[in-house]
């Protein structure tokens, strides 16, 4: 397994021994520490021989998984960022997968996510499911996926990974989207619905924030766009469709457009044309009267406020929960819609 980390001195121990009480042994535990400057180093020091430490200059995320997948040994390789940790049986789920179906190239899970405030929130498929992006419909399944294929969930096994090098070292952020991705390409994803890891949402996170601080949108922005130009010929290169590979890597364009669109703004036609793409990415499950409505009176609001203003007001919309109130309401409203057809 490939432990990343950077400024983990608050929860690397737990990362490690996490990893060292999995079974089934021999485990090698590989801990890639990207030039960090707090007690990180001194922390793994003494776990001694029951690791093997690698430290390098920060280079972000990138260059950490461009070293721990090279200096890895296992067939199967099982990615762990510091400030997160895994639960027991984690290994012996996963590695049961890759026992079952040889044409498994990587496993993904459910996760419990460590909120600020203390709480722990279950984020879990509906189901164990795969992924086979050669067949009809499987993209948008992939999309929905990618929550439980992030890096403290992924696994692959490493003759997948050796052919993904060199992943780009300006993903500072984000590189396990480069290795799912191509993983997907390769051959047929899995993800298994219990719940892992235990994945830690706080202030110091580089990707998943609740922050809107203009850095981390900055930051999120830029991961996004860099990786939706250099994805594509490498996605091909592995044989997937070009027509395939452009809509994979959509849901990255669309993401960091909006994040530029609500720092800065942009024209109308910009705006609309981000919206429109994203709407065609993300479909609703069941659409409706009231779905066409609401997105045209949604619209109607985007193109009167403009960039800037309409995503400060989307940003309240998600926060304060009024969309998760709204969707429910909307399934509520399902079976009589139904009923009345």
């Amino acid at each position: 397994m490939v432990i990343d980390t950077f400024n983990h001195a608050a929860y690397i121990a737990r990362a490690v021994e996490s990893a060292l009480e999995q079974m089934p042994a021999p485990l090698e535990v590989l801990v890639v520490d990207d030039g960090s400057s707090d007690r990180t180093d001194v922390i793994l020091k003494q776990y001694g021989s029951s690791i093997r430490y690698l430290r390098k200059a920060n280079g972000g995320q990138g260059s950490a998984f461009n070293l721990g997948i090279r200096e890895s040994r296992g067939d199967i390789v099982a990615f762990l960022d510091g400030d997160d940790y895994w639960l027991p049986g984690k290994l012996a789920a996963i590695s049961e997968a890759f026992v079952v179906n040889e044409a498994i190239c990587a496993v993904g899970h459910g996760i419990t996510i460590g909120e600020p405030d203390g709480r722990a929130v279950p984020l879990l498929p509906e189901r164990e499911f795969e992924i086979d992006l050669t067949q009809p419909g499987s993209l948008s399944t992939f999309l929905a996926a990618r929550c439980f294929l992030g890096t403290s969930r992924f696994a692959a096994r490493r003759q997948v990974l050796l052919e993904m090098l060199p992943v780009p070292e300006q993903l500072m952020i984000g590189a396990d989207d480069w290795c799912n991705a191509l993983a997907a390409a390769k051959g047929r994803v899995k993800v298994l619905r219990g719940p892992y890891t235990f994945y830690r949402l706080h202030h110091g996170n580089l990707f998943q924030t609740r922050s809107r601080a203009r850095d981390v949108l900055n930051r999120r922005a830029a991961f996004q766009l860099t990786l939706s130009q250099l994805l594509p010929p490498k996605l091909m290169a592995l044989g997937l469709p070009r027509s395939l590979a452009t809509d994979l890597v959509e849901t990255f364009w669309v993401d960091g457009t909006q994040a530029y669109l609500s720092l800065y703004g942009g024209s109308r036609s910009e705006l609309l044309g981000v919206e429109r793409r994203r709407t065609r990415l993300y479909p609703p499950v069941q659409r409706t009267w009231r779905h066409s409505v609401f997105r045209m009176i949604t619209m109607a609001i985007a193109l009167l406020l403009g960039a800037r203003p309409y995503y400060r007001l989307r940003h309240w919309y998600i926060d304060s929960g009024l969309n998760m109130r709204i969707a429910r309401v909307r399934s509520q409203a399902r079976p009589l819609e139904t009923e009345n057809r």
